[in-house]
């Protein structure tokens, strides 16, 4: 027997509504159309829709959402159907906002560790922190517009009206079908719902394909940006409106498992220890950066001061070109050539001093900033930093044992570590140590031909020609066994094996050319020997003598 209820409306008449179990029924096939009985003006509202059923001229009147989370779902009432807007879960945003404002985040740190030294004249080890809230204030308005009718309208030609990345809305569900987006599906023309591998709602149609092949894919839904009951909501009004759709059992085990009420508390707190980590992150580069920054500054000073970054220039007209490149730093290049030895001098130890500190005195609530500077890639770059000022500054036994215990904490053998520390003991006289450090990077690093060259070039120092012609063999033999193997390869000439990965930086150049062509810095030896008295000690720097000029 049929059970029906009847309604009281405002000019007397009375419409009558059925219930949910007496729709169900195959007797009664669905229309489409939200089950709405449009006589006298009422509108019956589908359950399956939105739960609850509405009189149409109650549309002020708030309804009752069936899911269990409030804010998760919003839901409209019109004259002609009742829209269901679900939303994205909270913790889903605060990923979502992470990511995007962790890439805008790298993006400006990329820039102002690369692009530029404008920033110089700033302190960045306390903007980190308010850098990151700006970032997630400008993510947050990017992804509004991403997922806006508009912007899903401009990225149309690649995503076909879907939006490029879900933020705050998920779907929404009528009486005529789902929209995602901008894109609309009716119920009528699904033919199968699958859960993918990838965690995406699939629905399929076989309209256009027919039934000799598998339904085409006409929309894709990210299923874990909301909550379980959304998912469960769609596919039972999806069985209500078409009773033999098809779903895959992956699916259908994920519908019919209870729902775990923890599920989104727990994907809350880890959003909640991303954005931790996210703002630590930014602390950390942004310190990482001002300690790089002292750490510049000092070495440009104290290149200045000795009177060594005027030498670059090999050609009458290049050296101003070359103080430029070298000293754009936060020393303009007019300061810097108006400044004494000892100003320069004091500059540089200023900022050594801060440099040291920073590394030193990290934020205690900091874990990254410790792990920057102890035992990481990132810590290498400093201790090269530290030794290239140490050494600058006179200091040459300190520089060679922090480069020596670099080497020992480092979990990865930076080649550049080893071949300054050989630099350093070649010039410091100790050349069979040189010697042996040349060994392990040789072995460390087999298939580089930089440290063969090194080996070579200190032992032409000391050798007869016979022996540097018995060294100079056996390292070309070790480096074309290590590096390029047995040729000729096939096919021919496009498989030969090039140096690829091999890194010269300046430093190694005039270490080598200095020793193979006799000379010191580009300038000939002839030239080094005529050199006056006058002429050297300008080049090498002493505050003793610079202040007993002052005084006179």
């Amino acid at each position: 027997m049929e059970k029906r209820t009847e309604t009281k409306q405002d000019d007397g008449s009375t419409a009558s509504l059925t219930s949910e179990t007496e729709r169900a029924k195959p007797s009664e096939p669905d229309q489409f159309d939200g089950g709405a009985d449009k006589s006298q003006g009422t509108q019956i509202v589908d359950p399956g829709c939105c739960g609850a059923e509405l009189n149409s001229q109650d549309k002020g009147t708030a309804l009752a959402s069936p899911q269990p989370e409030q804010g998760l779902a919003e839901i409209e009432n019109n004259d002609s159907s009742k829209i269901v807007k679900w939303r994205t879960s909270l913790g889903h945003r605060l990923l979502t906002l992470a990511g995007v404002a962790m890439f805008l985040f790298g993006r400006l740190f990329i820039g102002l560790m690369f692009d530029g030294s404008g920033w110089f004249a700033a302190d960045l080890s306390v903007c980190g922190i308010p850098t990151m809230i700006l970032m997630l204030v400008v993510s947050h308005f990017i992804l509004i517009g991403i997922e806006s009718p508009r912007g899903c309208k401009l990225t149309s030609l690649i995503w076909k009206g879907k939006p490029a990345i879900c933020y705050r809305k998920w779907f929404q569900t009528d009486s005529s079908g789902i929209t995602y987006g901008i894109k609309h599906v009716r119920w009528e023309v699904m033919d199968e719902i699958e859960l993918s591998w990838f965690g995406n709602l699939v629905i399929r149609s076989g309209v256009i394909s027919g039934p000799a092949c598998r339904p085409d894919v006409i929309l894709k839904i990210p299923s874990s940006a909301g909550v379980q009951d959304g998912q469960k909501e769609l596919i039972k009004i999806a069985r209500r409106k078409k009773p033999n759709i098809v779903l895959n059992q992956r699916l259908q085990k994920s519908v019919n498992s209870p729902v775990v009420r923890g599920q989104a508390a727990m994907q809350l707190v880890f959003s909640a220890i991303m954005i931790v980590v996210l703002f630590d992150v930014a602390f950390s580069l942004f310190y990482y950066l001002e300690l790089l920054k002292n750490y510049y500054v000092a070495n440009v000073a104290a290149t200045a001061a000795r009177g060594e970054i005027y030498k670059i220039g090999l050609a009458e007209g290049e050296g101003k070109r070359a103080v430029d490149q070298a000293v754009d730093r936060n020393i303009p290049v007019d300061e810097a050539e108006k400044r004494s030895p000892a100003e320069n001098l004091k500059i540089a130890n200023q900022s050594f001093e801060r440099a040291e500190y920073m590394r030193t005195h990290p934020f205690p609530l900091s874990w990254i900033s410790s792990k920057f500077l102890h035992g990481t890639i990132w810590a290498g770059d400093v201790a090269r930093a530290r030794v290239e000022d140490l050494w600058l500054l006179g200091e040459k036994e300190k520089a060679i044992e922090v480069a020596r215990k670099s080497l020992v904490e480092q979990p990865i053998k930076s080649s550049r570590m080893q071949l300054s520390l050989v630099r350093m003991l070649a010039r410091s006289g100790q050349r069979e140590e040189a010697v042996e450090v040349l060994k392990k990077t040789i072995e460390d690093h087999k298939g580089s031909l930089l440290p063969r060259l090194y080996l070579l070039a200190l032992k032409r120092e000391a050798s007869s020609p016979d022996e540097m012609k018995k060294a100079y063999r056996e390292q070309l033999d070790g480096s074309y066994e290590n590096t390029f193997g047995i040729e000729p390869r096939w096919p021919l000439g496009s498989g030969d094996r090039p140096y690829g990965l091999e890194s010269w930086y300046s430093p190694d150049e005039r270490f080598l050319l200095d020793r193979f062509l006799q000379t010191d810095s580009g300038i000939p030896m002839r030239e080094i020997e005529n050199k006056t008295k006058s002429s050297e000690a300008n080049a090498t720097f002493s505050p003793a003598k610079d202040q007993k000029k002052k005084k006179k």
